[in-house]
């Protein structure tokens, strides 16, 4: 019995744990299915999360595609059963081309254990054809109880493109500036650099470093270093930048003579946000120059424009009023023939002959200054014909003025008239001798110089050429520059009236420029002043100059002239001249009345004197005219001014014989001389 009722117990044991085992899997299978429940409701809200993803998402195993969601659909243009019916070789086909290789070694990576996850940009093509960029984040999961890839596809098309788009505004900026004539220079609001072109720091000669070197910092002051007047230009500056709206546009002088135009405006933005300043540099030295130049050769033209008015206007006036001095100066000598020194008419009309030669001294200064005196030129070698002169300069300027002749060692040649010389030097040396105030030095100097055209480009008035140099210096009391602007103006002068015509610097003017020369003067207040006058060189050798001494009137020997004047003033003066001093003179006004004379003195006309400019026809026709009737006739044309006719340039024609009106009984009597004295040529 006992036994029996341990086994009963262990029975009722044996049952009650079995219950208890059956209560605990009744248990665990409720929570199973909880758990499955949860996880089906898991997996569902990851799939409805998966699906509706803005993220295009793939899960390849095998090689292949196992699932697809919505967005990644939409994106290829394939449905989720066309990816997942793919073949592993035709899921690569979904990548571009360019990009496959670097995608398929990934994904090989992955297939084969590499669980890091990863994050690439590659382009998709689409179903149609087109492609898109996109961001793929790849990662290693568990699908379906096997290891799977999960690719994460986000589109960054638009992102590619504005970045594509923003690396070109970049390179076009960049381009730009660097393209630029001008220099550039971009800086924050904290007027640090953000950016400059290679021009910004040519133009400014600073290092490259340097500027480098200045990124953190505000940066002008090395720029405000270099202008004229830094003090101005960092106010300018600071200004700008405490009107931050403010653009600004002005010029530069900088210390090395450059100008820079100066432009600066303001980066800010549609919120008004002010983001920094950009300046721009531009070089106008060169356009600063040239209006300049042109400012320059303007009132150079205006003042040839003048002259040449001037000269016109002389050279009218001189035809009319040399003919009346002509008339003066000959009947005064006349009738100082006639008088004694004794009688109280002599001095009255001595007078009155000073008075006449100090008119055709004006006349002809006049003439010179406006380049219609008619010149004869030769070749003079400028260190003999001043050394021939000296003895004339020192009686001159007088003995409380030292003359130093300084000649050049080499041989100074030029083509010129002699008489021009001495105009030149006569009126250099007076207006140095006026400068100086009691005693003082003049020194006169010649030379020989070349001028290349690089040197005249830097020098304003020089001449590309070689040329010979002569130069008079005082030590006066020099001029500033409003005397030195109205030098050679004729009829302008500092001196006190009465004391000088303002026509001596015009004259000498005048006779460089009509021997194609130049003249620089320099002056200051105080420091006396330098004629540095320009002829050009010309080889060969000088001539010599015949210097004429005083000596009786010729006379003449019963020839016969004939003299052509349509002023009859001249003719009665020129006709009672010639019959006083022997000669046979018969006279006309006109062509018709010449004509006449010729046939009434066949072979009987020694000379014709003639008035180069006459009304029908001028000297020269005429004396052809007559030369042609009578081969041995010889002519002697008489004028007032340069004319085209006898001259060019009014230098006279070779061979031909003329006498400057007015001219004094000498004058006339010495020419008519000469002319029937010279074989014709």
């Amino acid at each position: 019995m006992k036994n029996s009722s341990k086994t009963r117990s262990a029975l009722i044991e044996e049952l009650a744990s079995l219950r208890r085992r059956i209560g605990e899997l009744e248990q665990s299978e409720a929570e199973r299915r909880q758990t499955e429940e949860a996880l089906r409701e898991s997996e569902s809200r990851y799939r409805l999360l998966v699906d509706q993803s803005l993220l295009g998402i793939l899960i390849l195993q095998d090689e292949r595609i196992m699932y697809a969601n919505d967005m990644i659909t939409e994106k290829c243009g394939y449905s989720a059963d066309e990816l997942m019916a793919l073949l592993p070789i035709q899921v690569m086909a979904l990548i571009h081309p360019d990009d496959r290789e670097v995608v398929w070694n990934r994904m090989l990576s992955r297939f084969r254990g590499n669980k890091e996850p990863e994050r690439n940009e590659c382009r998709f093509v689409v179903k149609d054809g087109s492609i898109y960029w996109a961001d793929v984040h790849t990662n290693v999961i568990e699908y379906l109880g096997k290891s799977a890839i999960q690719m994460c596809i986000v589109d960054i098309s638009e992102r590619k493109r504005a970045y594509e788009e923003l690396q070109f505004r970049n390179v076009l900026l960049s381009t730009q500036q660097e393209a630029s004539i001008d220099g550039i220079l971009v800086v924050d609001e904290k007027n640090r650099i953000l950016t400059y072109n290679s021009r910004f720091v040519e133009m400014w000669g600073l290092p490259e470093k340097l500027v480098e070197d200045r990124l953190d910092e505000p940066v002008l002051q090395f720029v405000t270093a270099k202008t004229a007047d830094p003090p101005s230009f960092a106010r300018k500056v600071q200004y700008l930048y405490s009107h931050r709206q403010e653009t600004s546009q002005d010029e530069i002088l900088l210390a090395d003579g450059r100008v820079f135009d100066r432009y600066s405006a303001p980066m800010v933005g549609p919120d008004d946000r002010y983001y920094g300043r950009v300046w721009y540099f531009h070089d106008i030295t060169g356009h600063k120059r040239a209006a300049a130049e042109k400012e320059k050769l303007e009132a150079q033209l205006f003042q040839a424009q003048k002259m040449e008015s001037v000269g016109r206007l002389a050279g009218g006036v001189a035809h009319d009023y040399n003919n009346i001095l002509s008339v003066i100066l000959g009947y005064t000598e006349l009738a100082l023939g006639k008088t004694s020194p004794d009688d109280p008419l002599h001095d009255d009309l001595q007078e009155i002959l000073i008075a006449a030669r100090r008119s055709i001294d004006i006349t002809r200064q006049l003439l010179a200054f406006a380049r219609k005196q008619t010149i004869a030129p030769k070749v003079l070698d400028l260190n003999e014909a001043l050394e021939a002169m000296l003895k004339m300069l020192r009686q001159l300027i007088g003995e409380d003025i030292d003359l130093a002749w300084l000649p050049g060692s080499n041989p100074c040649l030029v083509k010129m008239d002699p008489s021009q010389l001495d105009q030149i030097l006569a009126n250099l040396c007076v207006n140095a001798q006026d400068a100086i105030a009691g005693v003082g030095k003049i020194t006169i100097e010649t030379g020989k110089v070349i001028f290349d055209a690089a040197y005249c480009a830097d020098h304003a008035g020089f001449v590309p050429g070689k040329f010979s140099l002569l130069a008079v210096s005082d030590n006066g009391q020099g001029m500033d520059k409003e005397i030195l602007g109205n030098l050679f103006e004729p009829f302008f002068t500092t001196k006190d009236m009465g004391k000088g015509t303002g026509l001596g610097l015009a004259t000498v003017y005048g006779i460089v420029k009509q021997n194609d020369g130049f003249i620089n003067v320099y002056s200051e207040p105080g420091k006396g002043t330098t004629f540095r006058i320009y002829l050009p060189y010309h080889s060969g050798e000088a001539e010599a100059v015949r210097t004429e001494i005083a000596a009786e009137i010729s006379r003449g020997a019963g020839e016969t002239v004939l003299i052509v004047e349509d002023e009859a003033s001249i003719l009665k003066l020129a006709h009672q001249v010639l019959d006083g001093l022997g000669y046979r003179a018969i006279t006309a006004r006109t062509l018709d009345e010449v004509m006449a004379l010729a046939k009434e003195h066949t072979d009987n006309i020694d000379l014709l004197i003639t008035d180069v400019v006459m009304p029908g026809i001028n000297g020269r026709n005429l004396s052809d005219r007559l030369q042609a009737l009578y081969p041995g006739l010889k002519t002697l044309f008489m004028s007032g001014y340069t004319a085209n006719v006898i001259a060019h340039h009014g230098v006279l024609d070779e061979g031909v014989n003329f006498v400057q009106k007015p001219f004094s009984r000498k004058d006339l009597a010495a020419k008519v001389r000469a002319a029937l004295d010279t074989a014709k040529i």
